[in-house]
């Protein structure tokens, strides 16, 4: 059977034919090298064709098929890859087919990245690609796929994508699967401290860092509202148009916002802003109840030292603080992430 069966990144298996098994990388596959490796580590490629193409004879043990800079470093951003398999068989009457793929995505900041796995014997071949993960949160729902967002479908998570894995160093972090919302502050006092095209950036980025995380899009975007809150569409690199500068609130109550997330199926409830939302403990009731959490990232071009004082040290329960500090004439994903990709990853996976 030469059927050849699609892999999407997103995970799946297929099950293959007997015999030799020749992997090939396709995509943007200069300067890359791919491996097959047991699970210490070491090198089971039969017969190597090229930098890109291995053979690999039946083995029970499985076969990790990475892809590796082949000069070291971090593949450069936007590196597509995916994977090409064949079979060749010994001419028998196997119903299986020879043949796989495992689609593209992007690979860009890992030092290396695992794109499949396979074993086999004599009979045929078990390939998977991608995992499978069931929510951390909810156990009532069935398994699903947990897999990072494509970024030529949502554009806005590219940023944030980028600033995550430098953050980790290139490490292919598995994603957690968990739901989250993204809260905008709307008092006057953050609309001063950031103008609507940096409100818009930041957003997006910080949008792009959950994604990265999570492997998925917001269960909620929206502001806190002048009254109540404002939803916003799906689309965070808009979510800024939630804001009203010519309306902005005296205050911030970050609670209404968050219950609204809770309901939309949120966990983890990000909230941006320039100070500590004033029902900061009720924001921090509300998502106890659905045993979730909240981050605050608070914003200032004022440095660090203000924004602690004005937080004055207390928090809600499961709730995690972090400070960024604009920094003038630089764009939002040149800024220091590190406190804020440490607050974001530090809660419950």
């Amino acid at each position: 059977m030469n059927a050849r069966v699609q892999l999407s990144s997103s995970g799946g298996s297929a099950n293959l034919s007997g015999g030799y098994l020749r992997a090939r990388l396709i995509g943007d596959v200069q300067s890359t090298r791919l491996l097959a490796q047991g699970a210490q580590g070491n090198d089971l490629v039969h017969v190597r064709d090229s930098a890109h193409s291995v053979v690999l004879t039946p083995t029970s043990e499985p076969v990790s098929l990475l892809v590796v800079p082949a000069a070291g470093g971090e593949f450069h951003a936007g590196t597509r890859i995916g994977l090409e398999i064949q079979v060749v068989t010994d001419g028998g009457s196997s119903t299986l087919p020879t043949a796989a793929e495992v689609a593209r995505l992007d690979i860009g900041g890992f030092r290396r990245f695992e794109l499949a796995s396979a074993s086999g014997d004599s009979n045929g071949w078990i390939l998977e690609a991608g995992m499978s993960e069931s929510s951390p949160f909810d156990f009532l729902m069935e398994a699903k796929h947990v897999v990072r967002l494509d970024e030529r479908e949502q554009p806005w998570v590219v940023p944030g994508r980028y600033v995550l894995r430098s953050e980790r160093q290139g490490e292919d972090v598995p994603a957690s699967g968990r739901t989250w919302a993204l809260v905008l502050d709307s008092s006057a006092s953050f609309l001063h401290a950031l103008d609507a095209a940096e409100v818009a950036e930041v957003a997006r980025v910080l949008a792009g860092l959950m994604a990265e995380e999570t492997g998925l899009t917001p269960s909620w975007l929206g502001a806190t509202g002048l009254l109540s809150p404002v939803r916003a569409g799906k689309d965070p690199a808009a979510v800024a148009e939630s804001l009203d500068p010519g309306r902005p609130a005296s205050w911030c109550l970050a609670a209404p916002a968050a219950a609204q997330a809770i309901a939309a199926g949120a966990r983890t409830v990000v909230f941006l802003g320039d100070s500590v939302p004033s029902d900061l403990r009720e924001m921090g009731e509300e998502l106890e109840k659905a045993a979730g959490e909240a981050v605050v990232v608070l914003v200032s071009r004022e440095g660090g030292e203000r924004l602690l004082a004005s937080s004055g040290g207390e928090r809600a329960h499961g709730t995690h603080l972090a400070e960024l500090y604009v920094q003038p004439l630089q764009a939002a994903h040149e800024w220091d992430w590190s406190q804020v990709c440490r607050a974001l990853t530090g809660v419950s996976r």
